[in-house]
């Protein structure tokens, strides 16, 4: 009987080895199936558009319409700044805008009668200072020829009829100007001025609709950042909008694994905001580079002392429909099917 208990001892523990051992084989086998199957982080989170809308203009903040954690559409009032300063340029804009159309009409018209009259009067008296130097000029012509004057006399009063003859041509030249010609340059520049009061004008309602401030995108508010009353200027942050049917998973693959990553590639993930939740998606985009070399002051060492680290690229995951509200800044853990 004493030699029998040793052998079922020994017998035992045979048995217990040898199911260890299986136990660990197939533990041995599933990782690595499971391993090369797929590529896990748990280096991931939930990302999603976050919109700051920003005031266009400057002014005093007449309502704000909006409070943190309110669902809103887009298109929806959020926000509106005092609009009687922006209603006055728009009114000023319009009568320019007026003024220059009527001067427009007038210039096409041909309503220019003081600017011909006046080049009309310069011909007249150029023509008079004309005839009375070359009257000049003939009478010390024949009082020369009698010895009366001398040849100097002669010759300034040819001179200075000359010089009334060209100032005679100059302005009969300047009031054709007047009278066609400056005519259309002028036509030109008072359309200009139009186009110019047109723009001013638009420009001015531009800014008054700028007062008006709407959620560029649906979503919920998660971010209030002025109150009723309050100055802003141009460009500050008045709101911050989730648009929470725009979220996805952003995971951070090791380079190592990264060239087994493909798109379109089904995901499993889980989100510790849900922990009893398996969620699935999809790969929709590998990123181009690791994520350091988007930081503001990428790693380059030129000193030899290297310490190769290994890099992470960014994946990013759309999740399927589910019931489930994903936020920005949720952790996840992803599992990527790469077979």
């Amino acid at each position: 009987m004493d030699n029998v208990k040793p052998k079922l001892s020994n017998r035992a523990m045979i048995a217990v080895v040898a199911v260890l051992a299986a136990v660990l084989a197939a533990g041995g086998l599933w990782w690595w199936v499971r391993a090369s199957r797929m590529v896990s982080t748990d280096d991931a989170r939930v990302k999603g558009t976050i919109v700051a809308v920003s005031a266009k203009v400057n002014g005093r903040v007449e309502k704000a319409l909006a409070n943190e954690g309110d669902s809103v559409k887009a298109g929806q009032v959020i926000a509106v700044i005092e609009q009687q300063e922006f209603q006055a340029q728009v009114e000023q804009a319009r009568a320019n805008l007026a003024m220059a159309e009527a001067k427009l009409a007038a210039t096409e018209a041909g309503n220019r009668p003081q600017e011909v009259a006046q080049a009309g009067a310069a011909v007249l008296q150029a023509r008079a200072n004309m005839e009375n130097a070359r009257r000049n000029s003939e009478r010390d012509e024949i009082l020369f020829d009698k010895g009366a004057v001398s040849g100097q006399q002669r010759d300034a009063s040819r001179t200075a009829y000359d010089i009334a003859r060209a100032q005679y041509i100059s302005s009969s030249e300047q009031y054709s100007l007047s009278a066609e010609g400056f005519r259309r340059e002028d036509v030109q520049m008072a359309r200009a001025q139009v186009e110019q009061a047109r723009a001013a004008l638009k420009n001015a309602a531009i800014q008054l609709a700028d007062t008006t401030i709407k959620a560029p995108v649906a979503g919920v508010v998660g971010l209030k950042s002025v109150e009723e009353g309050q100055i802003v200027v141009f460009g500050q942050p008045l709101f911050s909008i989730t648009n929470l049917a725009d979220v996805w998973i952003g995971a951070n693959i090791e380079e190592t694994y990264i060239g087994r990553v493909r798109l379109g590639q089904r995901v499993d993930f889980t989100i510790d905001a849900y922990p009893d939740k398996k969620f699935t998606g999809h790969v929709i985009a590998v990123g181009p580079a690791s994520g350091s070399q988007f930081a503001l002051l990428p790693t380059e060492n030129t000193a030899a002392n290297f310490t190769k680290v290994t890099q992470r690229l960014p994946v990013k995951i759309k999740a399927d429909e589910s019931e489930y509200v994903l936020k920005p800044g949720m952790s996840a853990l992803v599992s990527i099917i790469t077979r």
